[in-house]
Formats: structure tokens, sequence, C-alpha cells
């Protein structure tokens, strides 16, 4: 039996966050909470994450996880970007259209 790493610790609590940040996405008020709560992660574990020891130490499997939750924050990004340049255009179009009116 082998105990859990910090490095198992930090990946198991970042991913259990960015799950919930995925699921709610459209709920800015539990969204901003989520993110605090990585926030704060990050904050607790800075030291432990950025050191050469624990990066030389990750195994694949938590290169894999790491890997895949990087991809998953790109995409969530490009997502977000898309809907505030919806929403901004939506937002521009209904002023222009109360002008006219």
């Amino acid at each position: 039996m082998s105990f859990p790493t910090p490095n198992d610790t930090f990946i198991r609590e970042f991913k259990k966050n960015f799950d919930l940040v995925e699921r709610d996405f459209l709920e800015p008020k539990k969204l901003q909470g989520h993110l605090t709560n990585i926030e704060r992660l990050i904050e607790r574990d800075y030291l432990t994450i950025t050191s050469e020891d624990t990066n030389l130490s990750l195994s694949s499997d938590q290169k894999q996880t790491i890997n895949a939750l990087l991809q998953k924050i790109v995409i969530k990004q490009k997502e977000s970007e898309e809907k505030l340049k919806w929403s901004n255009g939506f937002s521009n179009f209904l002023q222009d259209k109360n002008v006219t009116k």
C-alpha cells in the first residue's frame, strides 16, 4: 500500500475543482467559487508543485493527467472567449436596435 504523494493530492483536488468548473460553467456564482478554490489550491501547494524534485518525480500517469487538464483549460478558455465575443456582439446589436427605434 502506498500513501498519496503531494503530487497525487494536488492533481486529484485540481481535477475535482476543474470538473466543477466545467459542470457549472454557465452559472457565474458557482463558477466564481470553483475558480477561487482552484486559486487557493495553487497558493497552498505552490512551493510543492513548482519544485524541481516534484517535477522530476511525476509519474507518466500524473504527467498525462496534467497534460489532459491543461488541454481542457485551453479549450474552456477558447469557448469562453467565443461566448464573450458573441454576447458582446449581441449586446451591441440590441443597443443599435434600441437606438434606431
